[in-house]
């Protein structure tokens, strides 16, 4: 990793892609070098991403999973990580928060194409600077309006950061 900081992203590809876990001591010197991973031009950064999301919606939620697990995430796309402790009301969402929704939504994606997959990954993102608790009939519930406009601006942050295309 000290090499090539791309590895510790490559490492979790190839644990995703063959769905096997990463050496202990492997995850343990990514995730003490995780912060390095911006020192990367970020075009490198987001071919990784779109390699693995070229694997199907469940393996790249499987890598996502991965990467936050050795706090590569939190440098790379850190608008998700507030996702994760974002509640849904189980009526609206039975399978959980925002995060768990938005691999549940991975999951069942079955297309191959890294930018559809990345929209999947990013449709709730504008949740994280939304959230209200609600008065009157949603009392005690989060809400969220708004997000999706929200979103938005926080979608074309990430785009601009990842140098994507503007096809892409």
């Amino acid at each position: 990793f000290g090499e090539d900081k791309l590895r510790m992203m490559r490492a979790a590809r190839f644990s995703a892609k063959m769905e096997m876990d990463i050496d202990k001591e492997t995850a343990k010197a990514a995730k003490s070098m995780a912060s390095d991973i911006t020192n990367l031009p970020y075009e490198r950064i987001k071919e990784e991403l779109f390699k693995a999301a070229k694997l199907g919606g469940g393996k790249f939620a499987v890598y996502l999973q991965i990467l936050d697990n050795l706090k590569i995430l939190r440098h790379i796309l850190p608008e998700l990580i507030t996702l994760k402790v974002m509640p849904h009301a189980p009526g609206d969402h039975p399978e959980g928060g925002v995060w768990i929704h938005t691999m549940k939504a991975l999951e069942v994606s079955n297309t191959t194409d890294p930018v559809k997959n990345l929209a999947i990954l990013l449709h709730d993102v504008g949740k994280a600077v939304t959230a209200e608790l609600g008065s009157g009939e949603k009392a005690g519930k989060m809400t969220y309006y708004g997000h999706a406009e929200q979103g938005v601006k926080l979608v074309n942050t990430i785009a601009k950061r990842l140098k994507l295309s503007g096809k892409e």
